[in-house]
C-alpha cells in the first residue's frame, strides 16, 4: 500500500477556484483502479491550506493516476493559484 501526502497553500483569493477544481479531480480518482482513499481536507488554522490523504494499492496505480487526464489537468491548473510550492510525500505504513 502506498500512501501519498499533499500540502497546498493557495492564494487565499483563489480558494473557490480550488475548490470548484478539486470536485473533478477527486470524482473521477475515486473510480480509479487501485484507489483506495482520495481525500481533501482543509486546516482549521488557514482556510488557505488544503491537505490531500490518497491511497493506492501500488506505485503502479498511483503513477497510473498521476498521467491521468483529470490529475494533468488538476496540477497545470492550480499552478498560478500557489502561495507556496506543492509538498508532496510520499508514504509507506510502518506500524
Amino acid at each position: 500500500m502506498l500512501y501519498i501526502i499533499g500540502i497546498i497553500k493557495i492564494q487565499s483569493e483563489a480558494i473557490e477556484t480550488l475548490l470548484a477544481l478539486f470536485e473533478p479531480l477527486v470524482s473521477a480518482t475515486r473510480l480509479e483502479p487501485g484507489c483506495h482513499r482520495y481525500e481533501v481536507h482543509r486546516t482549521t488554522s488557514d482556510p488557505a491550506v488544503f491537505i490531500m490523504m490518497e491511497e493506492f494499492q501500488s506505485e503502479e496505480d498511483f503513477q497510473a493516476h498521476s498521467q491521468s487526464e483529470h490529475f494533468q489537468k488538476f496540477a497545470s491548473s492550480i499552478q498560478p493559484l500557489l502561495a507556496e510550492p506543492l509538498q508532496i510525500y510520499i508514504t509507506q505504513q510502518i506500524f
